[in-house]
């Protein structure tokens, strides 16, 4: 660097700045008039976007940027002048599960503001694109920046994937701003570990803040709305052809949101239980303005050992309320014997007297708490993976005088949509094996094949109709 002074200014007559976030090349000189010093510099170079670290421990980015800027005016309050060019940058905010990568575009700078005049870039495997402008004329900075948002998918909160398009806009300081905007859903995945019956049999969980949360998401209120594409699709290995309708908003803060409105779910099938149900008619209703608190109201129905059983969920998820029917009507503790392990009523009225014995107990223990027991201890989804079935169950029955535990065990697989194989074991006895194939030809047509626990082979073809 080679400076020249004399009585009326300093002049850069070279100037090279070099380091590991890039090169700048000054020039100008610095006025000392009467009313205080007058920058008249410019600055041309490139520099690394890692920088930004030195600023704002909440930034990470990186990524090269060209620089021509111009410094005019009072040394106290300069004004700025030139562009700033982005190529391929990334840029981070801790907190945010969603960065931007492959940022290119122009910033202009004119006085006391930076105007971004054309930016593109790709975030969550989507493209989008940003405008607006941020404002250095007061201590604290005032940005609004509009956001259009394609195909880009968010993973939060955890276990959940979504894809949505969106417009968004931020305006505010870093101490106090607004996200307003909306957003579409196109395509929503669940992860394949999740059974619903953990969901609803989970009690509300207070909420946490981070221990170190990030100012600008501290300061940031949210009014989004968000509804659901013609054409969205709901993806799991749990959950198929799904069809819900949805009409939410996002309020409070990203630290503690408040979701309002509702979702109406049309069609579709989900697993619950080791089972797969079909939906009839669902409503999922958020009205706290408190807190995120979901009102289930859900028709689920299911066809087990060939008993059609229907159960219906409504109220909060941590006070569930959960009735159930049958065709064959049956009374509630075989209906929840049927569900959680897959035995069905007894014609032989010493075992009919063993079943409700045990079954009554079960009853006492209360339809939730025996849901969420039978899912819960056994680990269902290490065990299916181990033996490479559907869904295992086990049936801690008591029989005999002395009360001796003969545990059954069950091993499902589903061939088909149709199809189900099972087969059953007595744990105490080696030789108590049932073999069954059950062929769901229509809603009112079912084939069955046995091999009982004698070794009898039958095939019994049901019909169902009902009567009203």
């Amino acid at each position: 660097m080679r400076i020249s002074v004399n009585p009326k200014q300093a002049s850069i007559e070279r100037a090279r700045f070099s380091g590991a976030g890039g090169s700048l090349e000054a020039s100008g000189r610095l006025i000392f008039a009467s009313r205080g010093p007058q920058y008249d510099l410019r600055m041309i170079g490139n520099v690394n976007l890692e920088v930004l670290r030195n600023f704002d421990r909440n930034i990470t980015a990186s990524g090269a940027s060209e620089v021509d800027l111009s410094l005019r005016g009072p040394l106290r309050q300069p004004d700025l002048y030139g562009r700033l060019r982005l190529k391929d940058a990334s840029v981070y905010l801790r907190g945010i599960p969603n960065g931007i990568d492959g940022a290119n575009g122009e910033i202009f700078l004119f006085r006391d503001r930076a105007t971004i005049e054309r930016l593109t870039a790709r975030t969550g495997g989507g493209a989008v694109s940003l405008s607006g402008f941020i404002g250095f004329a007061s201590e604290r900075p005032f940005y609004q920046i509009k956001a259009s948002a394609r195909q880009v998918r968010v993973r939060y909160p955890e276990g959940i994937s979504t894809t949505f398009d969106a417009t968004l806009e931020l305006r505010g300081t870093a101490q106090r701003s607004l996200l307003t905007g909306s957003a579409s859903v196109i395509r929503s995945s669940i992860s394949p570990n999740l059974d619903f019956a953990s969901v609803f049999g989970r009690p509300a969980q207070p909420f946490a803040p981070p221990a170190s949360p990030n100012e600008l998401l501290s300061g940031m209120q949210l009014d989004v709305s968000v509804t659901t594409a013609p054409n969205a699709r709901f993806e799991n290995s749990l959950a198929r052809n799904l069809q819900a309708e949805a009409d939410l908003r996002i309020q409070g803060t990203p630290y503690k949101p408040v979701l309002l409105g509702r979702i109406s779910v049309n069609q579709g099938e989900i697993n619950f239980l080791g089972n797969r149900y079909r939906i009839s008619r669902g409503d999922i209703t958020f009205a706290n303005p408190f807190r995120v608190e979901p009102l289930l109201d859900l028709d689920l129905n299911t066809r087990v050992r060939g008993i059609e059983v229907t159960m219906n969920f409504s109220g909060p998820v941590d006070k569930l309320n959960v009735t159930y029917r049958s065709d064959p009507p049956l009374q509630v503790h075989e209906i929840i014997a049927l569900l959680a392990v897959g035995r069905t009523p007894s014609a032989d009225p010493a075992v009919l007297a063993r079943q409700t014995q045990a079954d009554q107990s079960w009853q006492q223990i209360g339809a939730s708490t025996l849901i969420g027991a039978a899912f819960e201890t056994l680990e269902g989804g290490r065990l299916q993976r181990f033996f490479g079935v559907s869904r295992i169950k086990i049936d801690p029955n008591l029989t005999g005088l002395s009360r001796v535990p003969e545990a059954q065990i069950t091993l499902e697989q589903q061939v088909s949509r149709d199809i189900t194989f099972t087969y059953v074991t007595n744990l105490a006895q080696e030789q108590q094996q049932l073999v069954r194939v059950e062929w769901n030809l229509s809603r009112q047509w079912s084939l069955l094949a046995v091999r009982d626990e004698n070794g009898l082979f039958s095939l019994e073809v049901q019909f169902r109709r009902q009567f009203r």
